[in-house]
């Protein structure tokens, strides 16, 4: 039986950590140190940090969050070169996460692949949908989310996959990320086509929604919104609350 697992998402903006909902307005959280360490605390399964401006990696910044937790971290934004990923790993992080650079040359990201191997590299796309179209897969500039050249999201899998750098594909679901609303139906229909693990977020909110993602044959799930707040609703953005509300519905699936 596959492992199940939780991921908890923690955005960063320059060094504070902030939500957004559907990656606009950010809202401040705290500091990711502190909130990173209890995230660990509370046994998430993992911990992905994702650095949402433009600005340069903040190694010491980054390391000083690693060293607060025992959970495997994973890293995503503006990694652009093999320098880069010498860097990253050192600090002890164990897999880096790439975007906007699955559209690009990805030489630089074979050749970390072929020193770390693919566990270690894990491909991330941004879906949407447009009003009575299919699902596209797109990429963020500034706060406007535009539509990649690859208008079939398939093409875009299938590039990742038969590339054989990644060991795992995030799917994320722009449309209902920090809603609350659980996952879009049509992202159901991706696990089973593609032999390569693959973790799904936006919106997951309650038990339903991971059991869903869980049936629909995905390796796990991608949370925040609902590890922040302890309402299912946008007016308890006012007031953070760091939790873990699936604890038990993910050990039932790891021992069902």
């Amino acid at each position: 039986m596959r492992r199940f697992r939780l991921v908890a998402s923690v955005l960063l903006d320059g060094s504070r950590a902030v939500k957004t909902i559907r990656h606009r307005a950010p809202l401040y959280l705290g500091d990711p140190i502190n909130i990173c360490r209890i995230l660990n605390d509370k046994k998430v399964d993992e911990i992905i940090i994702v650095q949402r401006d433009s600005r340069p990696i903040n190694l010491y910044h980054l390391k000083s969050i690693i060293s607060s937790v025992f959970v495997p971290v994973t890293y995503a934004g503006n990694i652009s070169t093999l320098h880069d990923i010498h860097s990253l790993f050192s600090l002890g992080i164990e897999r880096l996460c790439f975007n906007r650079s699955l559209l690009r040359d990805l030489d630089f990201i074979k050749a970390g692949m072929n020193i770390y191997g693919k566990q270690s590299f894990v491909a991330s796309i941004d879906l949407k949908k447009p009003l009575l179209r299919n699902p596209q897969a797109v990429f963020r500039r500034s706060n406007r989310f535009l539509p990649t050249k690859y208008k079939n999201i398939s093409l875009l899998l299938d590039r990742v996959v038969s590339s054989n750098i990644f060991g795992e594909i995030h799917l994320n679901c722009i449309d209902t990320q920090g809603t609350f609303r659980g996952l879009p139906h049509y992202i159901n229909s991706f696990p089973p086509l593609y032999d390569i693990p693959m973790t799904v977020g936006g919106g997951i909110t309650t038990c339903n929604h991971i059991h869903e993602a869980f049936s629909s044959g995905f390796s796990g799930v991608i949370a925040s919104s609902s590890l922040y707040f302890s309402e299912p609703s946008l007016s308890a953005l006012n007031s953070v609350n760091i939790n873990y509300p699936f604890e038990s519905c993910i050990d039932q699936i790891a021992y069902d």
